[in-house]
This record gives structure tokens, C-alpha cells and sequence, in this order.
């Protein structure tokens, strides 16, 4: 016969509470010598609550920009960016190097993807699928973190205004959008680190001959929505200013001289109108085969650029040379007295003066304006660069789309005008 043990009262501990702990805290170490709780810093919302997991952009580089079509409205750049999840390595979830989306053995959703998987969702807005390639994508856990890295080539869809063209200055933006809505189930908050390093490599900027580089790159945050869906949106860019010397030099300076050579006529004396009607008209079929031989030079556009709208002025002005030319030969004709004929002609040339001098003049402060405030702009960080270096400054005004934005250099009273719809944060980069 097996002997039966009978089980341990359960209430003995109880009997002498103060012993016990006593004995206790005699092994226990003193609280001094016990190792600080390792704290653990998990993405932020990445837990069964479906709040939106943190990404930040820790680097972006240019590395090359090439074929600016702004008739178009694309560019060329191979761009490289780092996205970060910070505590992202200590998730077994994000760690996983499966880019498909997980499933339980049950085969139901277990919405907790890798960053890998993450990765997959990131799509350029705006390129062309047809002349566009990934170079690299991949997630890597660097320390405590999980950093998404990806490396793009291809044509991206920028609008371009050419309205003060050859004046003009471009905003060249990369988009990107990860496709995770707000409210999904795995949704995504798409911000820029503090820390973040941008740059652009300048020996990979092909068009210096035509364009002038600005090393202050920007980067913003937005919402792309597709059907009442909303997605999480990124915009990186940098910012061009043309060099307009050499349409100015092929289209604009053979205009201004012959729009000059419209005074000869008042050389002419009244017995050589003839010779004068025929130079008038000569010079008028003189400007329209130049414009025609200079349309390679210009834009394609359906509205009128600044340098269309001074030739235009030009082409008043040769035109109206002819049209005085032929009232003076009438007047000639119809044997009107030589005062009559040289009041008109006074007059006429005095309009026709203060007109062509009003046109330059005109142009000048609308060009080179444009063009010297561009080119502030350019440098309106770097002369803070020490101040700003590593980090992003946010212009609260850029929050109000419909608000011309005014931002003053340091030491300086000249204002910077630049327009943007969306909230712009700027880098100021060392030279």
C-alpha cells in the first residue's frame, strides 16, 4: 500500500510574515547596487492600438539633376534617402525580412508588418513609371533602430511656371508617399528629423552651363488623397535659378537694335520718302525672320513669358515706325506744308522715345529684379549657415497658403519674396 503524503498547508507561509521578509531583504542587494531598468524604446504607436508608426527622414542626397524641361514639366534626378524607425530593431515584428504582409497560422491578419514590408509601400508621386528605376531598396537595423534605404532614378513631373522667363527660378520636388492610409490599420506619421543631413553633389549637376545651382535643398510634409482616401506625403527638392545671358544675348539684344534703328527714319529728308517707306518696311520684315529664327531659343507656351512680352513692345514699336513712315508720305502726297510735317514728326518722335525707354526700362527692373531677388533667396540661409547648421528652420508664414512669404537676411533689409503652397521646413547646408 502506497503512502499517501498529505499536501503542504498553503496558510504556513502566513505564520510568520515578519521573518520572512526580514530574511528576505537580508539577501536582497542594497537598492544602491542594484543595475538601473534598461529602458526600452519602442517605435512610437507600433502596438495593437493601430496608432501611426513613426518614420523621420535622417538623410537625403541628390545625386545627380539633369534635363530640365520646364516646356514639359520634368526633370531627371537620382536621388538617395534614409527613412528612420526609431526602437524599430527592438520589435521582432519590424525585424522580420519577410515583405509580405504577416499572417497567424489561421491565416488571418496579424497587422504587425517588417520594415521591410514598409519599405514595399514607399511610391514616387510624381515620376514617370516608364522611364524610372529603384536602384535599391532595402531595411537594416542600425542599433536600436530600423532605417529604410532607398536609391531612385528617374523623370519626375514638376510644375514650372516660365512666366518671367529667362528670369525664372524652379522649385525641382521629389515626392514620395507611403502607402498606408491615416486610417487604416497600419497607418504611417512621415516627419523630418532635426538632425537631418541633405545634400546635393554638384559635380552630378550636368546643367551648370545653363542653371545655377542652390545648395539649400527643402522638405516638406503633406496628405495625398485618392478617392477619400488619405495618404502620407513627402516632398524633397531643390531650388535653380536660370542663367538668362545667352537668350538674352540671341533674342532679346537683336530686337532692342533694330527697334533702335526705327530713329533712322527722322534722318530722312521729304524728297527721299520713298527710300524711307522702303527701309521702314524693310527693317519690319527684317524683326519678323529674326523672331521666326529665334523660336528654337523659346519656350512652347500657351500664355506670354516676359522676355514675348518685350519683343511684342518691340514689334510696336517697328511696326508703328512704318505706319509714321507711311502717314508722312501721305502727308508728303497730299503736298501738306513742311511745319505740319515736322510738328508730326516731332511729336511722334517723342512718343516713340519715351515708349522704348519705358519698354528697357520696364524690362530691366522686371528682369534683373526678379533675377537679384532669386539670387538673394539663394544665399539668405548661408549667411547664417553657422547658426542654422543641423537644423531646420520652419517659417510659420509658409503655414498660410495664400500668404507671399517675406523672410529677411540677417544684417540686411532686403526682402526676400517666395511663394509655396504647402508648410516648407529649410535646411541651411554649408558651402
Amino acid at each position: 500500500m502506497s503512502t499517501v503524503h498529505p499536501e503542504p498547508d498553503l496558510e504556513i507561509t502566513d505564520l510568520a510574515p515578519a521573518a520572512a521578509e526580514s530574511s528576505a531583504a537580508a539577501r536582497a542587494p542594497p537598492p544602491a547596487l542594484q543595475p538601473p531598468a534598461r529602458k526600452v524604446q519602442h517605435p512610437v504607436g507600433w502596438r495593437d492600438d493601430r496608432k501611426s508608426l513613426h518614420m523621420e527622414l535622417t538623410r537625403v542626397e541628390f545625386h545627380n539633376v539633369d534635363e530640365i524641361d520646364c516646356t514639359n514639366q520634368t526633370f531627371q534626378a537620382r536621388i538617395y534617402l534614409t527613412l528612420r524607425i526609431a526602437g524599430g530593431a527592438l520589435d521582432d515584428a519590424l525585424k522580420q525580412r519577410n515583405k509580405e504582409f504577416p499572417v497567424d497560422e489561421a491565416g488571418n491578419p496579424t497587422f504587425k508588418p517588417s520594415a521591410r514590408w514598409y519599405a514595399e509601400q514607399i511610391d514616387f508621386t510624381n515620376s514617370e513609371p516608364k522611364s524610372s528605376t529603384v536602384l535599391d531598396r532595402k531595411a537594416m537595423a542600425v542599433g536600436d533602430d530600423m532605417e529604410i534605404k532607398i536609391r531612385f532614378d528617374g523623370q519626375f513631373h514638376q510644375p514650372m511656371s516660365l512666366s518671367h522667363f529667362p528670369f525664372d527660378e524652379q522649385n525641382l520636388g521629389v515626392s514620395f508617399a507611403i502607402y498606408c492610409r491615416k486610417d487604416g490599420p497600419v497607418p504611417v506619421n512621415l516627419t523630418v528629423s532635426k538632425t537631418v543631413v541633405m545634400d546635393i553633389r554638384e559635380r552630378g549637376f550636368a546643367l551648370s552651363y545653363l542653371w545655377e545651382l542652390d545648395r539649400t535643398l527643402f522638405a516638406y510634409t503633406s496628405t495625398e488623397q485618392y478617392g477619400g482616401r488619405e495618404f502620407p506625403t513627402m516632398t524633397i527638392g531643390l531650388h535653380v535659378l536660370r542663367r538668362p545671358w545667352f537668350v538674352l544675348k540671341v533674342v532679346a539684344l537683336p530686337m532692342c537694335l533694330m527697334s533702335l534703328l526705327t530713329f533712322v527714319q527722322y534722318a530722312f529728308k521729304y524728297e527721299h520718302i520713298n527710300d524711307r517707306v522702303t527701309g521702314m518696311l524693310t527693317l519690319v520684315l527684317t524683326a519678323a525672320a529674326s523672331k521666326l529664327s529665334s523660336q528654337s531659343f523659346l519656350p512652347s507656351l500657351s500664355y506670354a513669358t516676359l522676355l514675348d512680352r518685350y519683343t511684342f513692345a518691340l514689334d510696336g514699336v517697328i511696326f508703328g515706325a512704318a505706319i509714321i513712315s507711311g502717314i508722312v508720305s501721305m502727308m508728303n502726297r497730299l503736298e501738306s506744308s513742311d511745319d505740319e510735317k515736322v510738328l508730326f514728326e516731332r511729336a511722334c518722335f517723342i512718343v516713340q522715345l519715351v515708349f522704348w525707354l519705358a519698354v528697357h526700362l520696364w524690362f530691366a527692373i522686371r528682369g534683373f529684379g526678379t533675377m537679384s531677388l532669386a539670387r538673394d533667396s539663394m544665399v539668405a540661409f548661408r549667411s547664417a549657415r553657422d547658426r542654422l547648421r543641423d537644423t531646420i528652420v520652419k517659417i510659420p508664414s509658409l503655414e498660410d497658403p495664400k500668404k507671399t512669404v517675406r523672410v529677411r537676411r540677417a544684417k540686411s533689409d532686403r526682402v526676400l519674396e517666395r511663394q509655396h503652397t504647402q508648410t516648407v521646413r529649410q535646411l541651411a547646408l554649408d558651402d
